[in-house]
């Protein structure tokens, strides 16, 4: 069986090894972890549940889209471009301040839905604002 290598450019940690403490700073480090887990483990581990929570984003954003255009053209596109905004503020304070991966990926799944209505009715102002001359798509 092959060893697992990290080559350390700054003392004490490697590249991926400096970057998750910024990106999950509440997240359990080699410090807290197991003994049974060696350190590529856990840069591992975290790395897949910060992919996890990344593709959460992701596809509220998309599903979030099919929800905020008819929304919009309901309800007018400010009321809800004001909601998603207020409401992607409020889910990055709270991605923030969470305690562990799963509220984590809950809050952005909620902001990636609320992103979607800054999107959605950003483009439809414009759409609403201007007209397309004929033969310019």
């Amino acid at each position: 069986m092959a060893a697992f290598v990290v080559r350390r450019r700054t003392p004490g940690r490697n590249v991926v090894g400096s970057f998750l403490p910024c990106y999950a700073p509440r997240m359990p480090f080699p410090s807290a972890a197991p003994r049974a887990m060696t350190t590529p483990s856990i840069v591992v581990m975290l790395t897949l549940l910060l992919g996890i929570q990344l593709a959460a984003l992701i596809i509220a954003f998309g599903l979030g889209q099919l929800v905020c255009g008819p929304l919009a053209d309901r309800f007018g596109r400010r009321p809800v471009l004001l909601v998603g905004l207020s409401l992607y503020t409020l889910t990055s304070f709270a991605s923030a301040a969470a305690a562990s991966i799963e509220t984590l990926i809950a809050w952005r799944a909620l902001q990636g839905a609320a992103m979607a209505a800054a999107v959605t009715c950003g483009r439809s102002i414009v759409r609403d604002l201007f007209e397309l001359r004929p033969g310019h798509g």
